[in-house]
């Protein structure tokens, strides 16, 4: 059974006139929909997070700030981030509706979950917005979590940016393991490979940063090479996904090159991964992704099909390829990447 998390509240959080936008709920839950995928699903129940659940991670000075720009009419949190009058509200209604999802997953109520919200929160910080997200989702599902339910939890983060966010919260922690794909170099600029941990999390954060033009075969290796063995070394309770689909070819955003093929074989990865280690506790949590016509509906469509153990559909493919020197360099970037990791953290 796979739990999906969805509300139309997520709809009336502002938008970004760059790139996030409610219609990226909508052709999601068309898609689904339309391929009866959503019949099969099991809702989950949505609702308000608390402050105290907020102010496990955040400052309540922000919080409270959130929530007297709302009441006031809205407006702009930070450069990208857009607040309107019930922005608050679906901010608190996501964050709240994904550590219940977490809870649902680790209580096997149901064997994974998918979390569509807004507003994404992979870029939070204690003390503000950034980049689209209001509250931390998963890093609050994942504290949730380690106040009464599991030892230690796993977070894979595939969005095409890197979260600095959740880095930031657990970078000096052993409790999680934080492991982000994205594209090296790209905003918010943070993600190195040196930035393993501090304190006692160090060794407990794996950045891998993949080079403009990585496609389907370049997170396959680094998933193959590297996810899969930190996860099994690290042998968490729980495993959460920050799944963003801007890593996608047709992404209006960042440079890389995947298919929906990737999103399907990374979901049944960690699919399998969790139920070696964890009971097949796997909930992913929405970040990114803004290609309306493919690498949303697509991608959610893939993600699914893989939760559900069902074989993949057809995906679109690009209408052409990479440079053959961009494709060399692509692959060098991610061999020197895997040796890093290799011989500091996973030897």
């Amino acid at each position: 059974m796979t739990g999906l998390v969805y509300d139309d509240l997520f709809l009336e959080h502002g938008y970004s006139q760059r790139a996030e936008s409610p219609q990226r709920l909508t052709v999601a839950m068309q898609r689904l929909a339309e391929t009866g995928l959503l019949d099969d699903m099991h809702r989950l129940p949505v609702r308000a997070a608390t402050r105290a659940e907020i102010c496990s991670l955040h400052d309540e000075d922000y919080l409270e700030h959130v929530r007297l720009v709302a009441d006031n009419g809205g407006g702009s949190l930070d450069v990208d981030t857009v607040a309107t009058e019930r922005s608050y509200d679906a901010a608190m209604a996501a964050a709240g509706s994904c550590i219940d999802a977490a809870r649902a997953v680790f209580d096997r109520d149901v064997d994974n979950a998918l979390c569509l919200v807004r507003p994404p929160g992979h870029h939070a910080l204690p003390g503000g917005s950034l980049g689209f997200c209001i509250f931390n989702n998963v890093a609050l599902a994942a504290e949730d979590l380690l106040a009464g339910r599991a030892r230690s939890v796993a977070i894979v983060d595939y969005d095409a940016h890197h979260g600095n966010g959740v880095e930031q919260i657990f970078y000096n922690r052993d409790d999680v393991l934080y492991i982000s794909l994205h594209q090296m170099g790209f905003w918010p600029g943070t993600g190195s490979v040196d930035d393993a941990g501090a304190e006692a999390g160090f060794g407990r954060n794996l950045n891998i940063p993949m080079a403009p033009w990585a496609g389907d075969e370049h997170y396959a290796r680094a998933f193959d090479e590297l996810v899969l063995p930190a996860l099994a070394l690290y042998q968490p309770d729980a495993i959460l996904c920050s799944a963003g689909y801007d890593s996608h070819f047709r992404d209006p955003l960042p440079d890389l090159y995947l298919t929906c093929g990737a999103f399907f074989d990374m979901t049944r990865k960690l699919a399998d991964a969790a139920a070696e280690l964890s009971e097949g506790r796997l909930a992913l949590m929405l970040e990114g992704g803004y290609d309306l016509q493919v690498g949303m509906p697509e991608g959610v469509e893939a993600t699914v099909r893989a939760l559900m153990g069902l074989e993949p559909a057809e995906w679109t493919q690009p209408d052409r390829v990479p440079h053959e020197q961009a494709a060399k360099r692509v692959a060098h970037i991610l061999d020197q990447v895997i040796e890093t990791h290799r011989s500091r953290w996973l030897s």
